[in-house]
């Protein structure tokens, strides 16, 4: 009796899931391009009493019920016409593919297809990064069988505290002897030597460093100090009312390395130290993300420090000067509802979503072919115009060309809508707003063009409907009404049972 209350209790707790599923698709009929979920069950436990022989039944009970699986309806919503010229809906297969929503990341894109990292191809790499005109080097040694996330992490700890945000770098090495910090106070000049400093050193042992060199003086200086500030700077303060007059280097370029920079006397400050970009992984690609809006990255190349020089196509980059695009490339996000607007962003006009993710594709007159590794740009209907340039009309055919008037011109080509297919669209993980994210559990294909590669063809003008069936989803409701009931009356029952059970004791 005991077993069947808990059993009626599971049974409860499943079909009030079913009903919160059930809820959730009807509050979502009139949804753009919603897709509704079904609820399956399976039994949770059994308990064996006797196993069963040739010729001789077992005997087993169950132990309840439980959610076997959610599952979501892919299946294609009517079409729905809006007259709007930003709206788009799918009929077939495939996903409109969106980027992030804080368009900061800069994807690198080049010319090379470069190779895996091997044993024959394992060493030290040097990455050249230009950053608001500054060029830093970074070098990391990077093995045969290392994963993505191990390269980022070996990427990001060498980043750390070596590139400033300002563009300057701290020393890539340890400062040659005789390279001295030339200091002068009240008119007494000291020197402090700095060839103990390493590159990748944090602004507070700096700072530590400079103060042990400051101890070493003859006679003891305690009118001075470095300190680092909260912000990060190396900060030459002063103390008992001395007056720092100048400061100097005597290496200019450990003075470029080191940042310092006067501002008076007494404000002497190195830039700060703080990791402005960091790389990053996205669906086992590196990637390289500024963490600031303001951050210019103007170029990277990659090379091998040893002798294999470009093998490096776990990061997606080329040799040879890969530049950074502009282009919002950040963690994509696949959707069917293709509730457009326009954005305008200086000379940029993008289709976005309305969290403002933009719509992807591929750019150019004709458009760019589709790469395997599935990187994709931002729809820029005014690619390549200047401000006093305008877009009179645009259109979006059904494979997905997308085509524009400047000026009242011809009609001509500015690039193309990307679609994905997931062999298995049920493994995608929802982020709600109508947004999936792809992973290994859905086999996302490479992107391509519109009615091509399986994907279906686009309808300028059209979105696609819920696919909710509200006849079906009652249909399930007064079943799950029923359901819900039954299992109480098993536990009002067993109660009765119980109680009876009880009497009997008298």
């Amino acid at each position: 009796m005991i077993g069947s209350m808990y059993s009626g209790i599971s049974a409860m707790q499943a079909h009030k899931k079913q009903m919160d599923v059930i809820g959730n698709d009807i509050a979502n009929v009139n949804t753009v391009g919603y897709k509704q979920s079904d609820v399956t069950f399976k039994e949770a436990f059994v308990t064996t009493l006797r196993n069963p022989l040739p010729g001789e039944p077992g005997i087993q009970t169950g132990l309840g019920v439980q959610v076997a699986q959610i599952s979501r309806d892919f299946t294609g919503g009517s079409l729905m016409e809006t007259g709007k010229s930003a709206n788009m809906a799918i009929s077939g297969n495939g996903f409109f593919i969106v980027s992030s929503e804080s368009p900061q990341a800069q994807l690198l894109d080049g010319a090379t297809t470069l190779q895996p990292i091997t044993a024959a191809t394992e060493g030290t790499y040097d990455i050249d990064i230009d950053i608001n005109g500054t060029s830093s080097t970074l070098s990391v040694d990077l093995r045969d069988g290392d994963t993505a996330e191990e390269i980022v992490a070996k990427l990001n700890q060498q980043i750390s505290g070596t590139l400033q945000g300002n563009g300057y770098t701290a020393p890539a090495a340890a400062v040659p002897a005789g390279e001295d910090l030339n200091i002068t106070l009240n008119g007494t000049a000291l020197t402090l030597n700095t060839g103990a400093l390493a590159g990748g050193e944090t602004a507070a042992t700096i700072a530590s460093s400079l103060n042990t060199a400051l101890a070493a003086q003859v006679p003891p200086v305690t009118d001075i100090q470095f300190a680092e500030s909260p912000a990060g700077e190396i900060q030459l303060q002063t103390l008992d009312a001395a007056s720092v007059d100048t400061v100097s280097v005597v290496n200019d370029a450990f003075s470029q390395s080191l940042g310092f920079t006067t501002a008076g006397a007494g404000n002497v400050q190195a830039a700060t130290i703080t990791d402005q970009v960091s790389f990053d992984l996205n669906l086992g690609t590196v990637r390289l993300a500024p963490k600031v809006n303001d951050f210019d990255l103007d170029s990277i190349s990659i090379a091998d420090g040893t002798s294999n020089p470009g093998a490096m196509s776990v990061l997606g980059y080329a040799t040879g000067g890969a530049s950074a695009t502009s282009a919002d490339q950040g963690v994509v996000a696949l959707t069917r509802a293709g509730d457009f607007v326009l954005d305008t962003n200086g000379d940029n006009t993008y289709l976005i979503t309305s969290e403002g993710r933009r719509l992807q594709g591929v750019m150019g007159d004709p458009p760019s072919a589709f790469d395997a590794n599935t990187i994709v740009d931002d729809i820029n209907l005014r690619k390549g115009l200047s401000s006093s340039q305008m877009v009179s009309d645009y259109a979006v055919g059904m494979d997905g060309m997308i085509r524009r008037a400047v000026d009242g011109g011809p009609m001509e080509s500015v690039g193309r809508v990307a679609l994905a297919i997931a062999d298995n669209p049920g493994g995608l993980k929802a982020l709600g707003s109508n947004l999936y994210e792809p992973n290994e559990a859905a086999s996302v294909r490479d992107y391509s063009g519109p009615d091509e590669n399986g994907n279906g063809q686009i309808f300028q003008g059209y979105l696609e409907n819920s696919n909710v069936d509200l006849a079906s989803e009652f249909t399930d409701m007064i079943v799950t009404q029923r359901g819900f009931q039954a299992n109480s009356k098993t536990i009002s029952t067993s109660d009765e049972l119980l109680q009876e059970l009880i009497r009997l004791k008298r």
